[in-house]
């Protein structure tokens, strides 16, 4: 059969895969997070407060703030797990950061380095590497990961990428 004759068959079991929730649990849940300017400049303190993040008095390159334990990874001298290390304690910094806006946001997924894993995968054949992911699940699936992370310290061959692996 072809596409067009498939349609019909394909909308009737799509009426079982609709998501049913009220307005404002779609809104804490599904829709982008879009923080107020305000919420960013306390986002912004509050890492500071945490000693991860540094306010550049003196910039040439209009970037006011440079992460305080991220070294350059281009010019880093430690392997990409290493060089990429500070991500941890980051985004674990901002999971504990209460954002204010309505309805409230709460963090679902968290950040983990796996140091170019091969993810378990549904699909037969199927080799998933990542070096870091954010999702629900300590062990994560293919199917669990909300993002998948890649880290590269450079655009080199894929023998250098592999090293830290």
């Amino acid at each position: 059969m072809n596409q067009p004759h498939l349609r019909d068959t394909i909308a009737q079991e799509m009426d079982g895969e609709m998501l049913v929730c009220d307005l404002r649990e779609f809104q804490q849940h599904y829709l982008p997070f879009n923080p107020t300017v305000e919420e960013v400049g306390l986002a912004l303190e509050f890492l500071q407060k945490q000693e991860l993040l540094m306010r550049n008095e003196y910039s040439d390159d209009n970037c006011n703030y440079t992460w305080s334990k991220l070294v350059s990874p281009s010019k880093s001298t430690q392997v990409e797990s290493e060089s990429f290390k500070p991500f941890v304690a980051i985004f674990s910094a901002l999971e504990t950061f209460t954002f204010s806006s309505t309805p409230p946001r709460t963090c679902n997924y968290r950040f983990k380095q796996h140091g170019n894993i091969s993810l378990a995968s549904r699909i037969p054949g199927s080799s998933h590497r990542i070096d870091g992911s954010f999702s629900g699940e300590p062990s994560p699936s293919i199917c669990d990961v909300a993002v998948g992370v890649e880290l590269k310290k450079n655009s080199g061959s894929k023998s250098e990428h592999d090293v830290s692996a």
